[in-house]
């Protein structure tokens, strides 16, 4: 199911009055039959998956060149206050 992560797609209130859902009710007290899926939505979906992937690995990469160039900022910080120290005024 798509529960909120979906984009454009209000969350639906399964828990909400009885009379306001008949129609939800209906159909969940039906047996569900399987649903065919066509192979291009199928290879589309794959596709976006992979490409999630992608952005995830980049986000993660991006992340740790992000965090070396924080940590690499700090210590020369830390060595520009020794040097301001040590220089006689």
């Amino acid at each position: 199911m798509c529960e909120s992560r979906c984009v454009g797609r209000p969350e639906m209130d399964l828990h909400g009055p009885p009379a306001r859902d008949k129609s939800l009710e209906s159909v969940q007290g039906q047996p569900q039959e399987p649903v065919s899926v066509p192979q291009t939505l199928t290879s589309t979906l794959e596709h976006i998956v992979g490409q999630l992937d992608v952005l995830t690995q980049t986000v993660s990469i991006l992340e740790q060149r992000l965090t070396l160039a924080e940590d690499k900022l700090k210590q020369c910080l830390e060595n520009q206050q020794l040097i301001m120290q040590r220089t006689p005024s």
